[in-house]
């Protein structure tokens, strides 16, 4: 009987040894794959960056065309797979600071940025969009410089009133400079 218990624990010990052996081998395995990511990561943006160098004055790159067609492939789960490889992916890469300083000057860096997306009625309307584009381009993917959005600086007042909207809070103002002035009086 004793010896019994005796096997059963050490059963129980070399379970728990090879548990933490496979986690350990799995968590280097994690760390190796993100490094490769990274490495994967970099060199999508080198390419990315060259392309969007290339690109026309209406936007038009390699890169462009190739998203384009694969867009208006027949295979719905690939045209999906395009979008949200684009919208996930290359638009995060594309707007990143490294990447914006690669492909700006340091005057246009305070005025503008790059991105690279699908061409919609709103953008050949819109003056904050440097290239001219047609009905032609609409639907197309396109390298896009457009001017930054510049937003006002905003009030501690504001800022506040912002939080308690976003979480549904029910209070005035009156309400908050009170709860602050007990804080910090």
């Amino acid at each position: 009987m004793l010896n019994n218990t005796i096997n059963k624990e050490v059963f129980k010990m070399s379970k728990q040894v090879t548990k933490k052996v496979n986690e350990t081998e799995r968590l280097e395995k994690a760390i190796d794959n993100g490094i490769k990511l990274m490495k994967a990561d970099k060199s999508l943006t080198d390419l990315i960056k060259s392309e969007i160098l290339k690109a026309d004055e209406f936007g038009v790159s390699e890169l462009t065309k190739v998203l384009d067609k694969k867009l208006n492939g027949a295979d719905l789960n690939k045209v999906k797979e395009v979008k949200k490889f684009i919208k996930t992916k290359l638009q995060t890469l594309v707007k990143c600071k490294p990447t914006q300083k690669g492909l700006l000057s340091k005057e246009e860096l305070k005025e503008y940025q790059i991105t690279i997306k699908k061409v919609n009625l709103k953008m050949l309307e819109s003056s904050d969009i440097v290239q001219n584009f047609t009905e032609k381009d609409l639907g197309s993917v396109r390298v896009v410089k457009m001017l930054k959005k510049i937003t006002e600086p905003k009030t501690l007042q504001e800022d506040i009133q912002k939080l308690v909207e976003k979480h549904n809070a029910d209070y005035t103002m009156e309400e908050i400079k009170a709860e602050f002035n007990k804080l910090f009086n």
